[in-house]
């Protein structure tokens, strides 16, 4: 009932243009997680074995130790590995291997730079692992860093000392052919802070769940047209249809 003045709920300015307010940055529809980038379902680091994580990861045994050491901490998640070296988790003179193992004995602990993750292997592990826990359910998505709007994006970071950040991730988007397809892609941006990536990484994922998805059609003999629109959430399988309509 827009464009009506105070006749009826809400009240409107009777100008001729939707008010769209907060309706342009909020969303009912949101979802995390969904598979893998290679299709599979996500490994949960908090449950995977070592074995898992080599076989799925290609990453060395004591890297996958390290990350299952990484993921015991409950208040840890998988975004923290872009500021958190593999090498910090660790202490003592031997690596803390997690409980189920695999029955192997302890190793001595290998080098920080043998333990740490290069930025190929953090993209996979990123890609292909999650610290969701499964009972809690599903969990509400991140904003998409490749299709926020600018305007949303400059007003979540309005402080003129982030003014350039902005500037940055807009540029790092749209000069690349294919987006941002990692986190991992953020480093690139010249001199970022780890509370900066940090701030990113728990604010946007590269990837969108949740998809409205249209379809309209004319009969040639009575010229009527019908649109058919569907919300539908990719974020498990089979995808699921959130909300169907014709108009």
């Amino acid at each position: 009932n827009e464009n009506d003045g105070n006749v009826s709920a809400p009240e409107d300015d009777a100008d001729g243009a939707m008010k769209v307010a907060w309706g342009q940055l909020l969303t009912t529809y949101s979802r995390r997680g969904g598979m893998s980038d290679t299709g599979q379902e996500r490994l949960n680091l908090r449950y995977a074995t070592t074995e898992e994580l080599v076989e799925r990861l290609g990453i060395e045994e004591a890297q996958a130790d390290a990350l299952r050491a990484f993921a015991s901490n409950p208040s840890v998640t998988l975004e923290m590995l872009l500021t958190t070296s593999l090498s910090s988790t660790q202490t003592g003179s031997g690596t803390d291997v997690p409980p189920n193992a695999g029955g192997r004995q302890q190793q001595q602990q290998p080098q920080s730079s043998e333990l740490d993750l290069t930025n190929d292997q953090l993209r996979v592990v990123l890609g292909e692992c999650t610290t969701d826990d499964p009972l809690d359910g599903p969990q509400p998505g991140k904003l998409n860093i490749n299709t926020v709007s600018e305007s949303l994006l400059r007003q979540m970071f309005s402080d003129p000392s982030t003014e350039r950040l902005v500037d940055e991730i807009l540029y790092l988007r749209n000069n690349r052919g294919e987006g941002v397809t990692s986190l991992v892609d953020l480093k690139d941006i010249p001199d970022i802070q780890g509370p900066d990536l940090d701030r990113l990484a728990r604010a946007f994922d590269v990837r969108s769940n949740v998809f409205l998805v249209s379809s309209k059609g004319r009969s040639e003999s009575s010229g009527l047209e019908v649109e058919i629109v569907a919300v539908v959430d990719r974020s498990t399988l089979p995808v699921k249809i959130l909300e169907y309509r014709e108009q």
